[in-house]
């Protein structure tokens, strides 16, 4: 058996997903430079994807990855495999350079045991719930959209994810992968368009009963309200599920993922850059990226770094990377009290 062979014997035993959707994963998602890998006697037992994203970040665009398929063989567990893979991710993910690592537990106990590692909850969707008689009503006409992979369907999608701050983008490729994903998952991707452009887009699925819309893209309200609309009428008799983007005043929030630092300066570089008046001095204590074990002053646009030994005054934050998540991630409310740059970051459609 070859090593991907084994790899999709690990996910079919560990997952619950359907035999199209993996072979879908494994042809059209899977790339061998992102696999991370644990043997017992010569045979895969553990492994798990470190895939390659980006998010703009307080004005620039940096890599971020994101950890998917992470599984162990039911008689290989508890011994600490999974933990050593975890750990490994992370280190190479601070040796090209990411921003951080996200992910996106595959079930709530997962919470306690991702903090572990320093990931902290910080991903969140916004939930809205309808009946299947609920009146999308809208004012202005549109026409639905009938080919989705196209450079003009992308190049709308690109541009509203970029609007948003803090968010986890998708290539072109990326992209397409999302629309594969919802085909075999037996989803719809709509979109409506008028005066010649798209003006919303929005993917669903049906699950337990009810169809899920996973992220809905608009110019405005009329336009998200007309492309729900299709997809009440494409899932008739059907409640729907809501799981989008949160505006200034969020209404009831879901958790969707978590975050970890695992380039601290990079970080707070950007930060500082686009906060020249932010102050403040940060003691971290990082147990698995040695680099990050440092103090880092926060001052006139610019971070300088110390070691331990060598910084002698009172820090502002004597924190953990799980903390600094929180903080960096955290909403209007720790910005205020906290006085610092904090923005709740976002993702959406990523093949869970």
């Amino acid at each position: 058996m070859n090593t991907i062979d084994a790899v999709k014997k690990i996910w079919k035993v560990c997952f619950d997903d359907t035999e199209e959707y993996v072979d879908m994963f494994f042809k059209e998602v899977f790339d061998p430079s992102h696999l991370m890998l644990s043997e017992h006697d010569g045979k895969p037992v553990s492994s798990l994807l470190l895939q390659p994203f980006a998010m703009n970040f307080h004005g620039v665009e940096l890599p971020a990855n994101y950890i998917c398929g992470a599984a162990t063989l039911p008689h290989f567990r508890m011994h600490g495999i999974m933990s050593g893979l975890m750990r490994q991710a992370l280190r190479r993910s601070y040796d090209q350079g990411a921003l951080l690592c996200c992910l996106i537990p595959a079930e709530d106990y997962l919470y306690a045991y991702y903090r572990n590692f320093g990931f902290c909850p910080a991903f969140y969707s916004q939930l809205s719930c309808f009946t299947d008689a609920h009146p999308f009503r809208h004012d202005n006409d549109y026409t639905l959209v009938a080919d989705l992979d196209t450079d003009e369907a992308y190049e709308f999608f690109n541009a509203v994810m970029h609007s948003r701050p803090c968010t986890i983008q998708h290539t072109r490729q990326q992209y397409r992968q999302v629309l594969m994903d919802n085909s075999v998952s037996g989803g719809a991707v709509v979109a409506v368009s008028s005066l010649g452009g798209i003006r919303a887009m929005a993917f669903a699925v049906p699950r337990n009963g009810q169809v899920v819309v996973t992220d809905v893209l608009a110019c405005d309200t009329d336009a998200e309200n007309a492309v729900l609309n299709q997809i009440m009428l494409l899932f008739s008799g059907m409640p729907m599920r809501v799981m989008a983007y949160y505006g200034d005043k969020p209404l009831q929030l879901k958790p969707r993922g978590m975050a970890r630092i695992t380039n601290v300066l990079l970080c707070l570089n950007a930060i500082a850059n686009s906060h020249p008046r932010l102050c403040a001095t940060i003691r971290l204590t990082d147990p698995v990226i040695e680099e990050n074990n440092r103090v880092f002053r926060v001052r006139d646009g610019r971070v300088s770094e110390f070691s331990h030994l060598e910084f002698m005054g009172k820090p502002d934050f004597d924190i953990t990377p799980e903390v600094l998540a929180a903080i960096v991630f955290g909403n209007h409310v720790t910005a205020n009290i906290l006085d610092f740059p904090s923005v709740r970051p976002f993702m959406s459609l990523m093949l869970d």
